[in-house]
């Protein structure tokens, strides 16, 4: 059964590499599939891989279950010589912004409930 449509957006090059249930909901585990990145500064397409980091983000609940997502993304080292940011972790805007603990569908419906209790 596949799920990846469950939790990647349609347009992100990600890969959903394990997907389980745990005694505090659903843990599920993602990695970016892209094989560049563009630095955030310079915008420079960037290939060589720095190192490699782990996002934990929270998203919407499945089946009034929680869901943790684990994503495992690469820091590049950006290739400009006259950029000021050496290392830069690569981008997911489809899933989440940067430094985000929630993924951006998840905020969403977050704000969408705020709105709609406000009035």
């Amino acid at each position: 059964m596949n799920l990846d449509h469950l939790f990647l957006p349609v347009s992100a090059e990600l890969s959903l590499t394990a997907a389980e249930m745990t005694p505090n909901g659903i843990a599920v585990c993602i990695q970016s599939t892209a094989a560049t990145a563009s630095c955030p500064v310079c915008h420079h397409t960037a290939h060589q891989i720095h190192s490699h980091v782990e996002r934990h983000l929270h998203d919407l609940s499945l089946a009034q279950l929680p869901v943790r997502i684990h994503l495992a993304l690469r820091r590049f080292r950006c290739d400009n010589l006259a950029c000021p940011r050496s290392t830069f972790t690569e981008p997911v805007p489809a899933l989440a912004r940067p430094y985000a603990h929630r993924t951006t569908r998840l905020r969403a419906e977050q704000r969408q409930i705020a709105l709609e209790r406000g009035r």
